[in-house]
């Protein structure tokens, strides 16, 4: 039985090899699969570093500290709400005074609590409040606490639940509803019916609610600190044009540039490339706030929203099923639509001309 288990084991480290010299390949898979075993719990125990006991409640602390539960299909979104990393807001502002993502940080931050707060029915619009609004909300111990994933659940394109899990290290990018859209015609400035922006950081904030007359109401909210994306207008793009939507950064003295947005906004990941025959662009930042995430050194000129990931069934349709491809694109943004926190007829109306315009 056991030499059946070696086999079994060397077929496992074939798969991973390239198919080419595979012996030497498997070999060092192997060395490198004792090495890790060499540095287990097991291993350590089985050398008498540490007694049963003790590693038994080391395993355990560390499953604890790295279980993520199962959300129920029902719910949007899930963040842990754990305080294992808090940031103090003025040491960690005044650290990083000359970042430009943190300019009047805290004052967005309870602008964006405040529009919740007052309005928790409507997709916020960047209102900007007076600093006696901004005095009723009052951050528990100046603290924030930091968080590494975002899980959405969604619809997928055959009305089918799914999941994508978010992380500002390398799969930062999401998309919610557009917020140009007016209310009497339903029809989005842009053309286009959603927005982009890429994951800096996911937060919660314990915070005092004070509305005059009234004690004090503890709250938790939940915020993504993000980088926006805009559509580039100049671009014509769609089925018909045969082009992906084409964004790009916003400006780092654009006020809009760098913001929150409610994860109950988010429809769910987005798949955006950078084009890299426009090269990357002369205004780098400086973040040195964000220099441990993977992408933020290297900002190209433009990017495109790569939605062939979402709609892989467009393209096993031949050319003269044009109905039926859009049917299927139209119950999909509709699915999408339902998913986001802030639903209205005339975002769906948008979706609707967006796609038969595209057609």
């Amino acid at each position: 039985f056991q030499g059946e288990l070696q086999h079994r084991r060397v077929k496992r480290f074939y798969a991973r090899t390239n198919k080419i010299r595979t012996a030497r390949q498997i070999a060092r898979l192997s060395e490198r699969d004792r090495a890790l075993r060499k540095d287990s719990p097991d291993h350590r125990r089985q050398r008498g570093k540490y007694s049963k006991a003790q590693l038994d409640v080391r395993v355990s602390m560390h499953q604890r500290a790295h279980e993520i539960p199962s959300i129920t299909p029902d719910m949007h979104h899930w963040i842990s709400h754990s305080r294992h990393s808090p940031v103090n807001l003025r040491y960690w502002l005044r650290d990083n005074n000359s970042d430009p993502a943190l300019k009047n940080f805290t004052a967005k931050l309870k602008d964006h609590i405040l529009g919740r707060l007052r309005n928790p029915n409507q997709a916020l619009d960047g209102t900007e409040f007076s600093s006696e609004d901004r005095q009723q909300v009052i951050i528990q111990n100046n603290r924030i606490y930091r968080h590494h994933t975002l899980r959405v659940n969604y619809t997928t394109y055959d009305i089918r639940r799914d999941q994508d899990c978010m992380n500002p290290r390398n799969h930062a990018d999401v998309m919610t509803l557009s917020h140009d859209v007016d209310p009497a015609t339903g029809i989005s400035c842009s053309g286009h019916p959603f927005a982009y922006a890429r994951l800096l950081d996911i937060y919660h904030v314990p915070i005092f609610y004070c509305i005059p007359g009234q004690e004090p109401v503890p709250r938790s909210i939940e915020v993504l600190f993000v980088r926006h994306y805009r559509l580039d207008s100049s671009w014509k793009c769609g089925f018909q044009q045969k082009r992906l939507p084409r964004v790009h950064f916003r400006p780092a003295d654009d006020p809009s540039a760098f913001g929150f947005v409610d994860p109950d906004e988010v429809i769910r990941g987005a798949h955006i490339i950078p084009a890299f025959a426009h090269g990357q662009t002369e205004h780098q930042l400086n973040h040195q706030t964000f220099k441990h995430l993977n992408h933020i050194d290297t900002d190209w000129r433009y990017y495109y929203v790569n939605w062939y990931v979402y709609f892989t069934h467009t393209l096993s349709f031949g050319p003269n099923d044009t109905t039926s491809r859009l049917g299927s694109l139209i119950a999909t943004y509709i699915c999408a639509t339902e998913d986001a926190g802030s639903v209205t007829t005339s975002s769906k109306l948008t979706t609707l001309q967006f796609l038969t315009q595209s057609r």
